[in-house]
């Protein structure tokens, strides 16, 4: 009686398939994440940049919020208005986004 080979057998998985993630989403995903990793390195070489009477420069401030009352006032709000844009608009994977109607009905805005 020769002995015969094992069946192939599938493959053990360690962790349950996921969907396929669209571009966009995984887009979106990276510009949030590159906008708020530059974010303190931009306002921080700006103020540098553009001194402020009373700061000395190169000098770091005590929070991100301190570079508002800096020559890097722009940066520092054209920031925060590009992640507050990319979170209002980024869909979950129902396919809707976060903040809907419904939040803004109830608010009466």
């Amino acid at each position: 009686m020769p002995s015969q080979p094992p069946a192939p057998s599938t493959p053990v998985r360690l962790f349950p398939l996921t969907k396929q993630d669209d571009q966009s989403s995984h887009l979106h995903r990276q510009l949030v994440g590159w906008v708020a990793l530059l974010l303190p390195i931009l306002v921080w070489t700006i103020a540098d940049l553009r001194p402020t009477e009373g700061l000395q420069p190169g000098k770091i401030l005590g929070s991100i919020s301190a570079y508002y009352y800096t020559g890097a006032v722009a940066a520092f709000c054209g920031s925060l208005v590009a992640l507050t844009a990319f979170l209002f608009t980024y869909r979950r994977g129902t396919g809707f986004p976060v903040i809907r109607e419904e939040f803004f009905a109830e608010r009466g805005l």
